[in-house]
């Protein structure tokens, strides 16, 4: 009798001890959770999740501790790293499910990027569509072990992705290519021609996460002379920051810098323009001075000899007075990229910024760069490194001398790069214009604006149906009166519309406009309310590099790229999961 009281007690108490364990192990998950819903790296992305972040703020972190108390939760609980590793594991296993279940409901009209990594053979994909709530999303899908240079390639991945998630052929839109995209423009015809191989309408979208200065520096740095200029200013950058907690040693140096500690390369570019002597003298200064390193003075030194020329005065001078217009536009471009999603406006910013250049490249301001470069530099020869003598010959020729040189084959063909660039852009934007444009104008709309409009539509997407007509001429109507009792309501975007679309329940009724206006959404041309760029992606996998385990890298790049859309997601089920089939350390391998 006594030996089977004795038996139920230890089952009750196996029991308890088991439940308290499962207790321990969903508490441990959701705290884990909590940190990445909730307490991202300060850095970020600079700093990123790791498992060992995690698991210190997790152990660590008093606020942690006193989180985990208000919600009654086992503070602070004591896991291993494997432990640790099986989460992480669990979680992403779980946000990729809700993924390619959203895709399989949402993405019947998608685009895509392929956007190849830094110094790897490898591609990031990424596609984007609009939700269920009418806003378009980009989301992460994998990295593959491919680099997406040239058509073949491309073709090659599209297909795999196309068929592993079972992306409908015919909603695809196409590809988008940002300005580090090593794919040469001379190919673009090519792979438009095989993108509509797969679907008629797909075709290349630039990336609308690409800055206005940096589609410009792109196009400029196609030009030898310019590539130089960006590299030196870079190495310069990089050569100051070696002193940066030793600044009093090289400060009386250069006077009127602003603090090292929050320059940027823009004030550098100013203050190189504004100080070219400073700037020469501290380098020559540092270069013969035997107290500093002899590593920091063969830097300064070749530094200086890439500054002690007047192609890099000339193209400095340029390069600032740009500047600042550059970030007047790109606020200017943000702004409909973002919240109007005007497509006309846009298309005038960029035809704006080609009639800017044009005032330029005129000889006359090639002049006065050259005499400023003149006075600045007391330089009076260019350096050309492919200047060889000109042979002598029995006959006259038609001879140029180095300023003529330098003006034609780098200061005009600097500006010829940036204005095909933007001309490009131009044209993409001019199209979006004439196809979507006219639903910015709900519900002001005129009748015959509005013919036009769809009719334009259904003469390039024949899969369109007659029924878009009424559908539009009763959007018309209602939304105009939905704005006359909502006076607070001031969006008649694009974005606006989907968004009102929604809301009402119209969205079964709306069925031909809501299918345009996911075409115009999913492109990748504007922003998504969160996106997701390459050199974000690129910070991230060189933060994860210590990480070798494979499972453990792939599950936190997919984390850290989808951390703001942990929220919506529910665990409960991976939590469960977890603290019934992990409840002791054996079976965590």
């Amino acid at each position: 009798m006594e030996h089977q009281m004795l038996i139920k007690k230890r089952k009750k108490t196996s029991k308890t001890s088991k439940q308290s364990e499962r207790k321990f192990l969903a508490n441990a998950f959701s705290g884990v959770l909590d940190i990445l819903k909730s307490n991202p790296p300060k850095d970020f992305p600079n700093d990123v999740f790791t498992i060992k972040y995690i698991a210190d703020v997790h152990k660590s972190s008093p606020t942690q501790i006193n989180y985990f108390k208000r919600k009654k939760r086992i503070p602070t609980p004591d896991l291993s790293f494997p432990q640790y590793e099986k989460i992480i594991s669990l979680t992403a296993k779980h946000v990729m499910r809700t993924i390619e279940s959203e895709i399989m409901n949402n993405a019947d009209i998608f685009s895509l990027s392929i956007d190849p990594l830094s110094n790897t053979d490898k591609s990031a994909i990424f596609i984007r569509y609009v939700n269920d709530t009418g806003f378009p999303v980009k989301h992460f899908l994998e990295i593959i072990d491919k680099r997406g240079d040239d058509t073949l390639q491309i073709m090659d991945i599209l297909h795999t992705i196309l068929d592993k998630y079972n992306l409908k052929r015919n909603g695809f839109m196409g590809l988008s290519y940002d300005c580090n995209n090593k794919l040469q423009r001379h190919n673009y015809t090519g792979l438009k021609s095989n993108l509509k191989a797969i679907n008629e309408h797909a075709t290349i979208w630039p990336c609308s996460d690409d800055s206005l200065s940096a589609i410009i520096t792109y196009a400029a740095t196609c030009v030898y002379e310019c590539k130089q200029f960006h590299k030196t200013v870079n190495k310069l950058f990089d050569f100051l920051m070696i002193f940066r907690y030793q600044w009093d040693q090289v400060q009386f140096l250069f006077k009127d810098l602003p603090d090292i500690e929050f320059l940027s390369k823009n004030q550098l570019l100013q203050y190189l323009n504004e100080n070219w002597s400073t700037v020469f003298n501290a380098l020559f200064q540092i270069s013969e001075n035997i107290s500093f390193p002899q590593k920091v003075r063969v830097q300064a030194f070749v530094i200086l000899m890439n500054v002690k020329r007047l192609e890099t005065c000339i193209i400095a001078m340029f390069w600032t007075e740009i500047a600042e217009d550059i970030t007047n536009h790109q606020e200017q471009l943000h702004l409909n990229l973002t919240t109007e999603v005007d497509f006309q406006e846009i298309f005038e910013i960029y035809d704006s910024l080609i009639n800017y250049f044009d005032g330029f490249r005129t000889n006359k301001k090639f002049m006065y760069y050259k005499t400023c470069a003149f006075e600045k530099t007391r330089i009076l020869h260019f350096n050309h490194p492919n200047h060889t003598e000109q042979p002598q010959m029995r006959f006259p020729v038609d001879y140029k001398d180095d300023a003529e040189k330098f003006k034609i084959n780098t200061y005009f063909l600097m500006i010829d790069q940036i204005q095909s660039e933007l001309h490009d852009r131009k044209l993409i934007y001019k199209d979006l214009a004439q196809k979507f444009n006219f639903l910015n104008k709900f519900p002001a709309i005129t009748d015959n604006e509005l013919l036009h409009g769809h009719e334009y539509l259904q003469n390039i997407y024949i899969d369109l149906t007659f029924h878009i007509s009424a559908e539009c001429m009763e959007l018309k109507n209602l939304f105009k009166n939905f704005l006359a009792s909502n006076k607070n309501y001031h969006s008649n975007s694009i974005t606006g519309i989907a968004t009102y679309i929604r809301s009402t329940g119209f969205k079964e009724y709306f069925t031909e406009l809501t299918k345009v206006i996911k075409m115009a959404l999913c492109i990748p041309a504007i922003h998504c309310p969160v996106s997701q760029s390459t050199a974000i992606l690129d910070k991230i996998i060189t933060a994860l590099q210590p990480v070798s385990n494979q499972d453990s890298f792939e599950s936190l790049l997919l984390i850290n790229l989808e951390a703001r859309y942990f929220n919506t997601i529910n665990f409960k089920d991976v939590i469960k999961h977890f603290s019934d089939t992990y409840s002791t350390f054996k079976h965590i391998k």
